[in-house]
């Protein structure tokens, strides 16, 4: 009761409710029925109406929580993500360092094996002078040991058998001479 005036659940329970009550009914659609018989209303709409408006203003509410929620949500899926992305990003600049410094290592190996290997091509041509000098030295020894072994077979032999009969004779003068001149000199 509102002053004077009830409230109805339709038309039917209104009219009848008015007639022995003697106040006036108002029903939920908002129909009025009056006391002495009259009945005003009929359609009205929904959208204008104060509780249809509450309604929907909690649904809304509801709608915006729920909305705010997922928004909140999506945003601490969107930090999480971003952070992987950081991460992945910094994985991404240290494997970037690791392969230049790599690639520096391998470019420095290289250039100390093509030096190793021109030391290499460097060392077997001296090996092959070195073995040509030895060949020749070889060669050369054998060559002096020969004519050494002809000098000294040529030094056991006797003179005499190769002098001439003039020189035979001087050789024999001067070696009744040398122990005079031995003496001499002593």
């Amino acid at each position: 009761v509102f002053g004077k005036t009830l409230i109805c659940r339709d038309l039917d329970v209104g009219t009848n409710v008015a007639r022995s009550t003697q106040l006036n009914c108002v029903t939920l659609e908002g129909d009025q029925v009056s006391k002495r018989g009259s009945l005003t209303g009929g359609y009205h709409d929904t959208r204008t109406s104060r509780i249809e408006a509450m309604k929907l203003i909690k649904e809304l509410s509801e709608q915006q929580a729920t909305l705010k929620a997922q928004t909140d949500k999506a945003q601490a899926s969107v930090q999480r993500l971003d952070q992987e992305i950081s991460q992945i990003l910094g994985e991404i600049q240290k494997l970037e360092a690791k392969r230049v410094h790599m690639k520096d290592a391998t470019e420095e190996l290289e250039k100390d094996l093509h030096r190793l290997q021109d030391n290499q091509q460097h060392s077997r041509k001296q090996l092959e002078q070195k073995q040509q000098q030895h060949t020749s030295i070889t060669n050369s020894l054998s060559q002096i040991q020969a004519n050494m072994d002809s000098l000294r077979s040529e030094l056991g032999s006797d003179m005499k058998s190769t002098l001439t009969t003039a020189e035979a004779k001087e050789l024999s003068t001067l070696n009744s001479e040398l122990p005079a001149l031995r003496s001499r000199l002593v």
